[in-house]
C-alpha cells in the first residue's frame, strides 16, 4: 500500500473534509437507523435467547458466565449513559478529542 507522509496542510484538508461531510449528513435520517442492531451493547442481553440453542454445554456455560458478568457490570453502568457529541444516540463510551 502506498504511504503518504503528514503534514499540517493535509491535516488541515482532511479535517475541511470531514467537517463538510460531517455538516452534510447531519440531518440526513434513515429508517434503517431506527432498529434494533444486535452488536449494540445495549442489546447485549438479547444474546440470552439464544443461549438455549447452543449445542456445546462448555459454550454454554461460557455464555451464561458473561451474561452474569455483564449484568453485574456492565449493565448498572449503562444506567448512567450520556450523550456524545459525535452521535445522536445515547453511548457508554465516547472516544472525542476536544
Amino acid at each position: 500500500m502506498y504511504s503518504v507522509g503528514s503534514s499540517a496542510a493535509l491535516l488541515l484538508q482532511m479535517g475541511r473534509a470531514l467537517g463538510q461531510a460531517t455538516a452534510a449528513l447531519a440531518t440526513f435520517d434513515h429508517p434503517s437507523f431506527h432498529r434494533t442492531f444486535a452488536w449494540d451493547l445495549r442489546q447485549f442481553r438479547g444474546v440470552a435467547t439464544f443461549a438455549p440453542f447452543i449445542p456445546e454445554a462448555t459454550v454454554t456455560a461460557l455464555v451464561q458466565r458473561t451474561l452474569a458478568d455483564f449484568d453485574a457490570t456492565i449493565l448498572p453502568a449503562s444506567e448512567v449513559t450520556s450523550y456524545c457529541p459525535i452521535s445522536s444516540h445515547p453511548v457508554l463510551f465516547c472516544w472525542h478529542a476536544t
